[in-house]
């Protein structure tokens, strides 16, 4: 409280004395004091508004606006308040007036007590401002509309002032309380205002929260029921669904669809006739907004003008060989020789920003823009199977019905559709079923076909590891992934075909950093390279173009297709002078021994014991060879001494060359630049061929060939700028979202048992589940848990670099020993896919019977390239136009094929542990998000329920007999 105003008056003649003379005035008239302030003051009588004279009128004025008058309605309320007179009774009597202090009850006017009758009624005029609050902020946002209970509870939730200042709460910060505990005060009072509860309920069903917890919450005030919390997304799928329809509506907007297969094993815990244990299968997908959307890019008649030219029967092994950019690619694996050196050296960490501008700068393709965000709709599911030909055509009218796209009422314009290898197989083959129907909707000509990345760099991997990994007992080559997954502590996959994505490319990641660093080691000719770099004086560390120029130099030995072939002939040592590095030339390490029999045999021994255990296995080894769990082959019957070459160094030269190729798509991706991924995409045509993954070359060369021969430019660029998507902070693969969304819908589903077409599923999940799956994120972010920074980072992995490093070293893995040979393998799938798409003779070979086989399923240009109004009858087609699916018009064989039978390349629904590559500071970062899937035997990538081995059979791909098949007239 401020001081009291300067006393000015003249004291001549005593304040007691003045106002003994007003007193004496008072009792004259009969008044008291009360009575006096009661007439000064009031403002209406029994008859209305009081007429005051203009004496009275001026004074009372000055006053109560406060003019020039230090004596204000605030200091005589401050005196009243602490005027000794007013002291309650320390022994109060019946009227109790200490009780009436700050009442909210008696109305302030009845009491007589002049500090009770105060403070009540700061009391109560309090509370009538804060249900004012209350009743004006049903519809915006407390801060603004409440600003007196806002700030109230505030700062009751506000720490104490310690010297004036009032500390920053990091946690239960008062704002964000005070938000909550307001938002509850006005939904008790009030049903409609409940934006905030019905979030918290929509968040916490998200998470699974148990129903009995909604029940609670609810009473509580906290959240809204159930019930209503289901309503709620009711009523928001229907707004979707209109904006699904206007968005399809829309001629100046493109279309893209991803879709996939959901399912869940429906395990009955109380069986009855009819209720037994099933696998519940349905669809589900999304929709994008197409960017660099133009007319001429989605021209139908563009496309099948491209079609018409049929310049696909003339293709060659030259043709794809040609699309390869031989330049681009060798910058890329000079880049990424210095990005892991200047990662994994602190004293050249300056040279990264370098790295990461030639990036996306010199190595750019067609790095899509980084304020681009994707527009993602998801749609409807349904309980169609794919891989059923009328299923997965009833699947796709009922996603482009949902986009107002319908017989008779579409928009004839290209839609991109996509999926994983198996989608995309099937969607091709519908195609060329149908496309002798009456029109583009009918015929499908409308769907252009995409393969998706993901499920591409999936499968890549997978045959890298198979290729890769050496024998899965007994391996002793230090070149194998195996090898190395021992030393470093990894369990061999329970399954080389399918592996898990993320956890197998962390190891293949790390495999390749320390063989670079290995080879780094052995151009600076150290021992250890951490302690060289540590200890060289400033004035000695290279730059960057020296480094530029050593990567280079490095690449051609260590990671070209020309190094592997020179290591395998002997050719890539040469008898230097002093400087061995003066050219082209790797080092000659020491002269090479088979190891003896008994050797072999007591590691065996020694490894049975230790179980694979990495520290015991590389104690168990003799020079450093990591153990295994049973006996090794044996070794080439044939004596080293008569193989000239060096089959480790070849095979090492191989793994990174591959592994710097699966890194530089993921990172790519990660980075928003598609140009970059479609190069390694046309590299994978010739691995997959050379693998036993033939079935994902055939689906990589139909999605070159159809972009580069059959699509006119502007079609092709559009489908570059779509092929992937830009979410909030990252871009991502199609079918990679789409697997995040059914995770979603998986567990939703499980926990309520519903049909993929029922009303729950329909019409309330899955139109929100890009919501739903957001929210969790969203809650982090709004509520300030979120990372502040944006590193993300990984474990660890410097005690495995060191021990894989000393591993290397010893065993002379990158420098050159003749005759070092332990098994006949060939992991070169390069050439050999090479090989078999040319045959023997250049008329046998894959990409002649994949024309063939192709060009004969087009049985001739469609009709509705020559007139869209022209038919076909039923007669012709000698079909049934019924509604019901099972007697649906299509061209298919009479019987399925079996498609649930042996499949060595579908990687269907197959229990991956959740992740993400993410591009932190230009360095691909690969973090795995959720707990790797329980398992009974600790294999990785599969799950331990039992429900499991129902799930795969459904989403296998084809056989190998009945690939690219189709039924002809």
């Amino acid at each position: 409280m401020n001081e009291l105003p300067y006393e000015a008056r003249d004291h001549t003649e005593t304040l007691k004395t003045q106002l003994d003379a007003i007193f004496s005035l008072l009792s004259q008239y009969r008044w008291s004091l009360g009575e006096f302030l009661y007439y000064v003051f009031r403002a209406k009588d029994s008859r209305g508004p009081i007429h005051r004279s203009m004496s009275h009128g001026s004074h009372l004025g000055t006053f109560m606006q406060g003019h020039r008058n230090p004596y204000t309605v605030g200091l005589l309320l401050y005196i009243l308040l602490r005027n000794d007179c007013g002291i309650l009774p320390q022994n109060p009597g019946p009227s109790k007036p200490r009780e009436k202090m700050f009442s909210v009850t008696t109305p302030y006017v009845e009491i007589h007590n002049a500090r009770a009758a105060l403070t009540s009624f700061a009391a109560q005029i309090f509370l009538a401002e804060l249900i004012h609050e209350r009743n004006e902020a049903v519809m915006s946002i407390l801060k603004r509309d409440q600003p007196l209970g806002f700030h109230t509870i505030c700062t009751l939730a506000s720490p104490k002032a310690r010297h004036g200042v009032v500390p920053v709460r990091k946690y239960r910060p008062p704002q964000l309380v005070a938000t909550y505990a307001l938002s509850e005060i006005d939904y008790s009072c009030t049903m409609t205002a409940n934006y905030l509860p019905i979030a918290e309920g929509v968040l916490q069903w998200a998470f699974k929260t148990p129903d009995i917890m909604f029940r609670v919450n609810a009473r509580l005030g906290r959240t809204v029921t159930l019930s209503t919390i289901l309503r709620s997304l009711e009523r928001l799928s229907l707004h979707k669904q209109g904006l699904l329809l206007e968005f399809g509506h829309d001629e100046e907007k493109g279309l893209r669809l991803t879709f996939d297969n959901v399912q869940n094993f429906l395990r009955q815990r109380d069986p009855r006739y009819g209720r037994v244990d099933r696998l519940v299968i349905g669809c589900a997908g999304h929709a994008v907004e197409a960017e660099g959307f133009t007319q001429e890019a989605v021209d139908l008649d563009l496309k099948l003008q491209k079609l018409a030219e049929n310049q696909r029967a003339n293709l060659t092994v030259d043709s794809f060989k040609e699309l390869i950019d031989v330049e681009h690619l060798d910058l890329v694996f000079i880049l990424h020789w210095l990005q892991i050196l200047v990662r994994y050296i602190p004293r050249l960490y300056r040279h990264k920003a370098k790295v990461n501008e030639l990036f996306r700068t010199l190595a750019a393709k067609k790095r899509l823009p980084p304020t681009r965000k994707s527009k993602i709709h998801p749609l409807a599911t349904n309980a169609k199977n794919e891989t059923i030909t009328t299923d997965l055509k009833a699947m796709l009218y009922d996603f482009l019905a949902q986009l107002g796209q319908a017989e008779l009422a579409y928009l004839r314009r290209l839609i991109l559709a996509g999926g994983d290898g198996l989608t995309y197989q099937k969607l091709l083959e519908m195609k060329r079923y149908l496309q002798r129907k009456g029109d583009a909707f009918q015929s499908l000509q409308l769907i252009e076909p995409i393969l998706e990345l993901w499920h591409t760099q999936w499968t890549n991997l997978s045959r890298m590891m198979e290729a890769h990994w050496g024998e899965p007992i007994g391996e002793n080559d230090p070149s194998t992934l195996g090898h190395s997954a021992a030393v470093a502590g990894r369990k061999t996959p329970a399954n080389l075909k399918k592996v898990d994505f993320y956890l197998s490319s962390q190891l293949v990641y790390l495999v390749l950093d320390v063989r670079v660093l290995d080879i780094w080691r052995l151009y600076f000719g150290v021992d250890d390279i951490f302690q060289h770099f540590a200890e060289i004086p400033e004035s000695s560390l290279p730059d960057f173009p020296e480094l530029r120029a050593a990567a280079e130099v490095l690449h051609h030995r260590y990671s070209s297709m020309s190094a592997y072939d020179s290591a395998m002939k002997g050719t890539i040592y040469s008898v230097l002078t002093d400087d061995i590095f003066r050219d082209w030339s790797v080092p000659l390490g020491d002269p090479w021994s088979a190891p003896t029999t008994h050797q072999r045999d007591s590691r065996t021994v020694k490894q049975k014991r230790t179980e694979t255990r990495s520290e015991a296995a590389d104690a168990s080894a003799p020079s450093g060879l990591a153990a295994s769990s049973e006996p090794a082959m044996a070794a080439s019957s044939h004596p080293s001494t008569e193989f000239p070459g060096d089959q480790s160094l070849a095979q090492s030269i191989l793994l990174i060359r591959e592994t710097i190729i699966v890194r530089e798509m993921a990172m790519s991706i990660a980075d928003g630049d598609i140009g970059r991924a479609y190069e390694c995409l046309k590299l994978l045509v010739f691995y997959f061929h050379g693998s036993s993954h033939t079935k994902y070359g055939n689906y990589v060369l139909e999605q070159i060939t159809s972009l580069e021969f059959e699509s006119h430019p502007a079609l092709r660029e559009y489908i570059l700028e779509n092929w992937i998507l830009k979410l909030e902070d990252e871009y991502i693969e199609g079918d990679l979202f789409q697997e995040h969304l059914n995770d979603t819908l998986d567990e939703l589903h499980t926990r309520n048992d519903a049909e993929w077409d029922g009303h729950l599923m329909r019409k309330v999940v899955s139109l929100n589940a890009y919501d739903l799956m957001s929210s969790k994120k969203n809650i982090l972010r709004e509520l300030g848990l979120a990372r502040k920074s944006g590193n993300h980072p990984e474990p660890a992995t410097l005690p495995e670099v060191r021990k894989l490093l000393d591993v290397y070293k010893r065993e002379q893995l990158h420098s050159f020993r003749k005759g070092r040979k332990y098994r006949e393998r060939d992991p070169d799938n390069y050439s050999r896919g090479m090989i078999a798409l040319e045959g023997k003779d250049g008329r046998d070979g894959n990409l002649k019977k994949w024309i063939n086989e192709t060009t004969m399923a087009q049985l001739r240009l469609p009709r509705e390239h020559r007139a869209d109004t022209e038919h076909y009858s039923d007669l012709d087609m000698d079909v049934d136009h019924s509604s019901d699916d099972k007697d649906m018009d299509i061209d298919a064989p009479e019987h399925e094929p079996s498609w649930e039978l042996e499949n060595d390349d579908g990687l269907g629904d197959y229990i991956v542990t959740p992740g993400a590559n993410l591009l932190v500071d230009g360095e691909l970062i690969t973090i795995v998000t959720g707990n790797e899937p329980e398992s009974d035997d600790g294999a990785e990538g599969h799950g331990g329920d039992d429900d499991n081995e129902y799930i795969n059979e459904e989403n296998e791909e084809p056989d190998e007999d009945s690939q690219w098949r189709f039924e002809t007239e």
